[in-house]
Protein backbone atom coordinates (compact mmCIF):
# COMPACT_ATOMS: atom_id res chain seq x y z
CA UNK A 1 0.00 0.00 0.00
CA UNK A 2 1.28 3.81 -1.05
CA UNK A 3 1.91 5.71 1.96
CA UNK A 4 1.33 9.62 1.81
CA UNK A 5 -0.96 11.88 0.31
CA UNK A 6 -2.26 11.44 -3.35
CA UNK A 7 -0.45 12.25 -6.51
CA UNK A 8 -3.35 14.80 -6.77
CA UNK A 9 -2.96 16.24 -3.61
CA UNK A 10 0.88 16.44 -3.87
CA UNK A 11 0.42 18.64 -7.31
CA UNK A 12 -1.17 21.90 -5.30
CA UNK A 13 1.73 23.87 -4.68
CA UNK A 14 2.25 26.74 -1.62
CA UNK A 15 1.31 30.08 -2.06
CA UNK A 16 4.54 31.39 -1.17
CA UNK A 17 3.19 35.14 -0.01
CA UNK A 18 0.99 33.00 2.59
CA UNK A 19 4.36 31.94 4.38
CA UNK A 20 5.98 35.91 4.23
CA UNK A 21 2.32 36.88 5.50
CA UNK A 22 2.51 34.53 8.48
CA UNK A 23 5.46 36.09 9.32
CA UNK A 24 4.42 39.89 9.19
CA UNK A 25 1.57 39.22 11.11
CA UNK A 26 3.98 37.25 13.77
CA UNK A 27 5.99 40.50 13.53
CA UNK A 28 2.71 42.76 14.42
CA UNK A 29 1.93 40.63 17.36
CA UNK A 30 5.40 41.48 19.19
CA UNK A 31 4.84 45.04 18.65
CA UNK A 32 7.02 45.65 15.05
CA UNK A 33 5.78 48.24 12.76
CA UNK A 34 5.22 46.70 9.31
CA UNK A 35 3.65 48.13 6.48
CA UNK A 36 1.76 45.22 4.55
CA UNK A 37 1.70 45.54 0.88
CA UNK A 38 1.47 41.81 0.18
CA UNK A 39 -2.10 40.80 0.58
CA UNK A 40 -4.88 41.32 -1.85
CA UNK A 41 -7.16 42.39 0.64
CA UNK A 42 -9.02 45.18 0.30
CA UNK A 43 -8.62 47.70 3.51
CA UNK A 44 -12.18 49.05 3.60
CA UNK A 45 -15.10 48.26 5.50
CA UNK A 46 -18.30 46.60 3.65
CA UNK A 47 -20.72 49.07 2.86
CA UNK A 48 -22.86 50.26 5.62
CA UNK A 49 -25.65 48.82 3.88
CA UNK A 50 -24.29 45.88 3.79
CA UNK A 51 -23.59 45.20 7.05
CA UNK A 52 -27.28 46.36 8.28
CA UNK A 53 -28.72 43.54 5.55
CA UNK A 54 -26.27 40.88 6.86
CA UNK A 55 -27.48 41.98 10.63
CA UNK A 56 -31.22 41.94 9.67
CA UNK A 57 -30.95 38.50 8.39
CA UNK A 58 -29.78 37.17 11.19
CA UNK A 59 -31.83 38.74 13.84
CA UNK A 60 -34.79 36.98 11.55
CA UNK A 61 -33.45 33.89 12.01
CA UNK A 62 -32.65 33.28 7.78
CA UNK A 63 -29.83 30.86 9.42
CA UNK A 64 -30.55 27.71 7.60
CA UNK A 65 -29.05 25.85 4.38
CA UNK A 66 -30.10 28.84 1.05
CA UNK A 67 -30.87 26.63 -2.33
CA UNK A 68 -28.01 25.23 -3.64
CA UNK A 69 -27.48 27.02 -6.38
CA UNK A 70 -28.31 30.14 -4.55
CA UNK A 71 -30.87 32.57 -3.21
CA UNK A 72 -33.36 33.34 -6.28
CA UNK A 73 -33.79 36.70 -5.69
CA UNK A 74 -29.58 37.57 -5.80
CA UNK A 75 -29.31 35.24 -9.02
CA UNK A 76 -31.90 37.38 -10.32
CA UNK A 77 -30.12 40.43 -9.70
CA UNK A 78 -26.63 39.37 -11.00
CA UNK A 79 -28.55 38.75 -14.29
CA UNK A 80 -29.88 41.83 -14.39
CA UNK A 81 -26.82 43.53 -13.81
CA UNK A 82 -25.39 41.60 -16.87
CA UNK A 83 -28.18 42.90 -19.02
CA UNK A 84 -27.31 47.24 -17.63
CA UNK A 85 -23.75 46.26 -17.64
CA UNK A 86 -22.48 44.39 -20.28
CA UNK A 87 -26.21 44.22 -22.75
CA UNK A 88 -25.74 40.33 -22.28
CA UNK A 89 -28.91 38.52 -21.74
CA UNK A 90 -28.14 35.47 -18.98
CA UNK A 91 -30.78 33.86 -17.54
CA UNK A 92 -30.91 33.11 -13.92
CA UNK A 93 -29.93 29.92 -14.43
CA UNK A 94 -27.32 30.04 -15.75
CA UNK A 95 -25.58 31.78 -12.05
CA UNK A 96 -24.35 29.86 -9.47
CA UNK A 97 -23.26 31.50 -5.87
CA UNK A 98 -20.45 30.10 -4.33
CA UNK A 99 -18.49 30.93 -1.20
CA UNK A 100 -16.04 32.73 -2.64
CA UNK A 101 -14.88 33.22 -6.50
CA UNK A 102 -11.83 30.55 -6.03
CA UNK A 103 -14.54 27.57 -5.57
CA UNK A 104 -16.59 29.27 -8.87
CA UNK A 105 -12.85 28.73 -10.28
CA UNK A 106 -12.51 25.13 -9.21
CA UNK A 107 -16.49 25.01 -10.60
CA UNK A 108 -15.78 26.30 -14.09
CA UNK A 109 -12.56 23.97 -14.64
CA UNK A 110 -13.45 20.92 -13.62
CA UNK A 111 -16.69 21.17 -15.67
CA UNK A 112 -15.14 21.03 -19.03
CA UNK A 113 -11.55 19.76 -18.10
CA UNK A 114 -10.29 16.07 -18.72
CA UNK A 115 -7.36 14.31 -17.81
CA UNK A 116 -4.38 15.25 -20.45
CA UNK A 117 -6.01 18.60 -21.84
CA UNK A 118 -4.06 21.47 -22.02
CA UNK A 119 -5.29 24.50 -20.47
CA UNK A 120 -3.56 27.99 -21.56
CA UNK A 121 -2.85 30.80 -18.87
CA UNK A 122 -0.79 33.84 -18.43
CA UNK A 123 2.98 33.97 -16.94
CA UNK A 124 2.76 35.82 -14.76
CA UNK A 125 -0.67 35.03 -13.28
CA UNK A 126 -2.46 34.11 -10.88
CA UNK A 127 -1.13 31.00 -8.87
CA UNK A 128 -4.44 29.18 -8.29
CA UNK A 129 -5.59 28.53 -12.10
CA UNK A 130 -2.52 26.52 -12.08
CA UNK A 131 -2.74 24.42 -9.26
CA UNK A 132 -6.74 23.99 -10.31
CA UNK A 133 -5.62 22.71 -13.80
CA UNK A 134 -2.82 20.11 -12.52
CA UNK A 135 -5.12 19.26 -9.38
CA UNK A 136 -7.91 18.22 -12.73
CA UNK A 137 -5.01 16.32 -14.02
CA UNK A 138 -4.39 18.89 -16.82
CA UNK A 139 -1.51 20.41 -18.32
CA UNK A 140 -1.00 24.37 -18.41
CA UNK A 141 0.75 25.74 -21.23
CA UNK A 142 1.34 29.28 -20.32
CA UNK A 143 1.80 32.35 -22.68
CA UNK A 144 3.66 35.05 -21.95
CA UNK A 145 2.59 38.61 -21.10
CA UNK A 146 5.45 40.67 -21.24
CA UNK A 147 6.93 43.72 -19.32
CA UNK A 148 7.55 45.72 -22.56
CA UNK A 149 4.73 45.16 -23.62
CA UNK A 150 3.02 46.13 -20.02
CA UNK A 151 2.25 42.66 -19.40
CA UNK A 152 -0.82 43.09 -22.18
CA UNK A 153 -2.22 39.43 -23.31
CA UNK A 154 -1.86 38.85 -27.14
CA UNK A 155 -4.67 36.89 -28.95
CA UNK A 156 -1.79 36.01 -31.82
CA UNK A 157 0.42 34.63 -29.09
CA UNK A 158 -1.95 32.90 -27.70
CA UNK A 159 -3.52 31.78 -31.03
CA UNK A 160 0.00 30.32 -31.62
CA UNK A 161 -0.13 27.87 -28.80
CA UNK A 162 -3.58 26.94 -29.17
CA UNK A 163 -3.66 23.35 -30.46
CA UNK A 164 -5.69 20.13 -30.74
CA UNK A 165 -5.13 19.59 -26.71
CA UNK A 166 -6.53 22.78 -25.88
CA UNK A 167 -9.62 22.99 -24.05
CA UNK A 168 -9.82 26.15 -22.30
CA UNK A 169 -8.21 29.40 -22.04
CA UNK A 170 -7.81 31.23 -18.87
CA UNK A 171 -8.57 35.00 -19.22
CA UNK A 172 -8.03 37.29 -16.02
CA UNK A 173 -9.04 40.82 -16.64
CA UNK A 174 -7.66 43.28 -15.05
CA UNK A 175 -5.07 40.97 -14.25
CA UNK A 176 -3.74 39.49 -10.84
CA UNK A 177 -0.49 40.41 -10.30
CA UNK A 178 -0.06 42.85 -12.85
CA UNK A 179 -3.37 45.13 -13.26
CA UNK A 180 -3.11 44.83 -16.92
CA UNK A 181 -6.38 44.67 -18.88
CA UNK A 182 -7.42 42.70 -21.73
CA UNK A 183 -8.20 45.09 -25.27
CA UNK A 184 -11.83 44.26 -26.37
CA UNK A 185 -10.48 43.34 -29.49
CA UNK A 186 -7.51 40.66 -27.80
CA UNK A 187 -10.63 39.54 -25.87
CA UNK A 188 -12.91 39.06 -28.67
CA UNK A 189 -10.39 37.25 -30.66
CA UNK A 190 -9.68 34.69 -27.92
CA UNK A 191 -13.52 33.95 -27.42
CA UNK A 192 -13.52 33.50 -31.48
CA UNK A 193 -10.37 30.68 -31.07
CA UNK A 194 -12.73 27.73 -30.12
CA UNK A 195 -11.57 26.29 -26.51
CA UNK A 196 -13.62 26.65 -23.73
CA UNK A 197 -12.45 30.57 -22.13
CA UNK A 198 -12.69 30.24 -18.48
CA UNK A 199 -12.86 34.70 -17.96
CA UNK A 200 -12.09 35.36 -14.38
CA UNK A 201 -13.43 39.00 -14.02
CA UNK A 202 -13.29 39.71 -9.89
CA UNK A 203 -11.44 43.35 -10.69
CA UNK A 204 -13.99 44.52 -13.14
CA UNK A 205 -15.15 47.08 -11.06
CA UNK A 206 -11.69 48.78 -9.78
CA UNK A 207 -10.71 49.67 -13.85
CA UNK A 208 -8.95 53.23 -14.17
CA UNK A 209 -9.44 53.29 -18.07
CA UNK A 210 -11.84 55.57 -19.62
CA UNK A 211 -13.62 52.99 -21.49
CA UNK A 212 -14.90 49.68 -18.94
CA UNK A 213 -13.52 46.38 -19.15
CA UNK A 214 -15.22 44.08 -21.49
CA UNK A 215 -17.11 40.69 -20.06
CA UNK A 216 -16.07 37.76 -22.13
CA UNK A 217 -20.19 37.14 -22.03
CA UNK A 218 -20.14 39.99 -24.64
CA UNK A 219 -18.49 37.88 -27.21
CA UNK A 220 -19.57 34.58 -27.30
CA UNK A 221 -21.62 31.65 -24.68
CA UNK A 222 -18.91 29.24 -24.76
CA UNK A 223 -17.78 30.62 -21.61
CA UNK A 224 -17.46 30.61 -17.88
CA UNK A 225 -17.24 33.92 -15.77
CA UNK A 226 -16.23 33.97 -12.82
CA UNK A 227 -16.82 36.78 -10.45
CA UNK A 228 -17.67 37.87 -6.96
CA UNK A 229 -18.27 40.30 -3.77
CA UNK A 230 -15.04 40.73 -2.19
CA UNK A 231 -13.08 42.79 -4.08
CA UNK A 232 -15.86 44.84 -5.96
CA UNK A 233 -17.74 45.32 -2.09
CA UNK A 234 -14.90 45.35 0.46
CA UNK A 235 -16.66 41.73 1.76
CA UNK A 236 -14.01 39.02 1.60
CA UNK A 237 -14.90 37.90 4.59
CA UNK A 238 -18.70 37.29 3.71
CA UNK A 239 -16.95 34.74 1.11
CA UNK A 240 -19.23 34.99 -1.73
CA UNK A 241 -19.02 34.56 -5.22
CA UNK A 242 -20.64 33.74 -8.81
CA UNK A 243 -20.20 31.47 -11.95
CA UNK A 244 -21.91 32.17 -15.18
CA UNK A 245 -22.05 28.79 -16.66
CA UNK A 246 -23.10 28.09 -20.62
CA UNK A 247 -25.93 26.36 -21.20
CA UNK A 248 -24.61 22.93 -22.00
CA UNK A 249 -22.44 22.24 -18.67
CA UNK A 250 -25.23 22.97 -16.12
CA UNK A 251 -26.52 19.94 -15.80
CA UNK A 252 -22.92 18.78 -14.38
CA UNK A 253 -22.20 21.77 -12.65
CA UNK A 254 -25.58 21.64 -10.67
CA UNK A 255 -24.67 18.11 -9.76
CA UNK A 256 -20.72 19.25 -8.59
CA UNK A 257 -22.12 22.37 -6.67
CA UNK A 258 -24.65 19.76 -4.68
CA UNK A 259 -22.10 17.30 -3.62
CA UNK A 260 -18.83 19.06 -3.21
CA UNK A 261 -19.82 22.90 -1.88
CA UNK A 262 -23.95 22.72 -1.16
CA UNK A 263 -24.65 26.03 -0.76
CA UNK A 264 -23.05 29.96 -0.04
CA UNK A 265 -23.94 31.08 3.06
CA UNK A 266 -28.03 32.06 3.07
CA UNK A 267 -26.77 35.36 5.22
CA UNK A 268 -23.91 36.26 2.95
CA UNK A 269 -26.56 36.62 0.14
CA UNK A 270 -28.98 38.54 1.55
CA UNK A 271 -26.02 40.95 2.34
CA UNK A 272 -24.76 40.69 -1.24
CA UNK A 273 -28.21 41.20 -3.02
CA UNK A 274 -27.99 44.69 -0.75
CA UNK A 275 -24.91 45.60 -2.13
CA UNK A 276 -26.13 44.55 -5.79
CA UNK A 277 -28.52 47.19 -4.65
CA UNK A 278 -26.93 50.03 -2.82
CA UNK A 279 -23.19 49.37 -2.98
CA UNK A 280 -22.24 51.54 -6.46
CA UNK A 281 -21.16 54.73 -4.81
CA UNK A 282 -19.12 52.96 -2.61
CA UNK A 283 -17.54 51.27 -4.95
CA UNK A 284 -17.05 54.62 -6.83
CA UNK A 285 -15.11 56.30 -3.74
CA UNK A 286 -13.36 52.97 -3.75
CA UNK A 287 -11.91 53.04 -7.27
CA UNK A 288 -11.04 56.75 -6.97
CA UNK A 289 -9.14 56.33 -3.59
CA UNK A 290 -7.10 53.35 -5.54
CA UNK A 291 -6.54 55.57 -8.61
CA UNK A 292 -4.82 57.75 -6.03
CA UNK A 293 -2.85 55.15 -4.63
CA UNK A 294 -1.64 53.46 -7.74
CA UNK A 295 -0.31 56.80 -8.75
CA UNK A 296 1.35 57.70 -6.02
CA UNK A 297 3.26 53.68 -5.63
CA UNK A 298 4.14 53.66 -9.08
CA UNK A 299 5.61 57.19 -9.12
CA UNK A 300 7.77 56.33 -5.80
CA UNK A 301 8.80 52.84 -7.55
CA UNK A 302 10.11 54.61 -10.42
CA UNK A 303 11.67 57.16 -8.34
CA UNK A 304 13.72 54.43 -6.43
CA UNK A 305 14.50 52.53 -9.39
CA UNK A 306 12.00 49.44 -9.50
CA UNK A 307 10.88 49.04 -13.24
CA UNK A 308 6.96 49.78 -13.61
CA UNK A 309 6.60 50.09 -17.38
CA UNK A 310 2.92 51.73 -16.86
CA UNK A 311 0.13 52.69 -14.55
CA UNK A 312 -1.79 49.04 -13.82
CA UNK A 313 -5.14 49.57 -15.72
CA UNK A 314 -6.95 48.09 -12.95
CA UNK A 315 -7.35 46.11 -9.71
CA UNK A 316 -5.10 47.06 -6.70
CA UNK A 317 -1.78 45.45 -7.31
CA UNK A 318 1.98 46.86 -9.34
CA UNK A 319 4.31 44.52 -10.79
CA UNK A 320 7.63 45.36 -10.64
CA UNK A 321 10.66 44.20 -11.82
CA UNK A 322 13.65 43.92 -9.37
CA UNK A 323 16.46 43.21 -11.18
CA UNK A 324 18.33 46.65 -10.46
CA UNK A 325 18.53 44.93 -6.75
CA UNK A 326 17.91 41.09 -7.19
CA UNK A 327 17.69 38.04 -9.44
CA UNK A 328 15.64 36.00 -6.66
CA UNK A 329 12.35 37.24 -5.88
CA UNK A 330 11.95 35.39 -2.69
CA UNK A 331 15.13 36.24 -1.19
CA UNK A 332 14.30 39.82 -1.97
CA UNK A 333 11.23 40.30 -0.43
CA UNK A 334 12.24 38.21 2.76
CA UNK A 335 15.43 40.70 3.23
CA UNK A 336 12.64 43.38 2.34
CA UNK A 337 10.84 42.38 5.50
CA UNK A 338 14.04 42.02 7.99
CA UNK A 339 15.31 44.93 7.01
CA UNK A 340 12.95 47.74 6.25
CA UNK A 341 9.34 45.75 7.91
CA UNK A 342 7.72 46.53 4.55
CA UNK A 343 5.96 43.17 3.34
CA UNK A 344 5.97 42.63 -0.16
CA UNK A 345 4.78 39.57 -2.37
CA UNK A 346 8.20 37.86 -4.17
CA UNK A 347 7.03 37.30 -8.21
CA UNK A 348 8.06 33.61 -8.20
CA UNK A 349 4.30 32.98 -6.98
CA UNK A 350 3.17 34.03 -10.56
CA UNK A 351 5.02 32.17 -12.99
CA UNK A 352 8.27 30.50 -14.00
CA UNK A 353 9.43 34.11 -15.58
CA UNK A 354 8.09 36.30 -12.86
CA UNK A 355 11.48 35.22 -10.62
CA UNK A 356 12.66 38.94 -10.80
CA UNK A 357 9.73 40.67 -9.91
CA UNK A 358 7.54 41.47 -6.26
CA UNK A 359 4.14 42.35 -6.97
CA UNK A 360 2.88 45.30 -4.39
CA UNK A 361 -0.85 45.52 -3.21
CA UNK A 362 -2.03 48.80 -2.86
CA UNK A 363 -4.72 48.22 -0.10
CA UNK A 364 -3.64 50.78 2.49
CA UNK A 365 -3.40 53.97 3.15
CA UNK A 366 -1.71 56.75 1.54
CA UNK A 367 0.42 57.46 4.25
CA UNK A 368 1.41 54.26 4.82
CA UNK A 369 2.48 54.13 1.17
CA UNK A 370 4.29 56.92 1.20
CA UNK A 371 6.30 55.44 4.66
CA UNK A 372 6.85 52.07 3.14
CA UNK A 373 8.19 53.84 -0.09
CA UNK A 374 10.55 56.10 1.99
CA UNK A 375 11.44 52.58 3.99
CA UNK A 376 12.87 51.00 0.78
CA UNK A 377 14.84 54.14 -0.57
CA UNK A 378 16.67 54.73 2.31
CA UNK A 379 17.46 50.70 2.99
CA UNK A 380 18.28 49.88 -0.90
CA UNK A 381 20.37 53.37 -1.38
CA UNK A 382 22.19 52.49 1.82
CA UNK A 383 22.51 48.73 0.80
CA UNK A 384 24.29 49.69 -3.01
CA UNK A 385 26.76 52.48 -1.22
CA UNK A 386 30.46 51.76 -1.17
CA UNK A 387 31.13 50.00 2.03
Amino acid sequence: MREGPSKRASSVTPFLVMKLLDQAKLMTARGEDIIRLEAGEPDWTSPAPVIEAGKRALDDGQTGYAPSAGVPALREAISDWYRERYRAEIHPDRVFLTSGSSPALLLAMAAVVDLGDEVLMADPGYPGYANAARFLGAKCVRFPVLESEEFAYSADRIAELTGDRTKAVMVNSPANPTGARVSPSDLERICSLGPWVISDEIYHEICYEPDRCHSALEYTDRCFVVNGFSKRYAMPGWRLGWVVVPDSCLSVVRNMNQNFLLAAGTVSQVAGLEALRKGEEHVQRMREEYRGRRDLIVRRLREIGFGVPGYPAGGFYVFANVTPFSQDSVAFAKELLNETRVSVTPGMDFGPASNTYIRLSYTTDRDRIAEGMDRLERYLAARAAPK
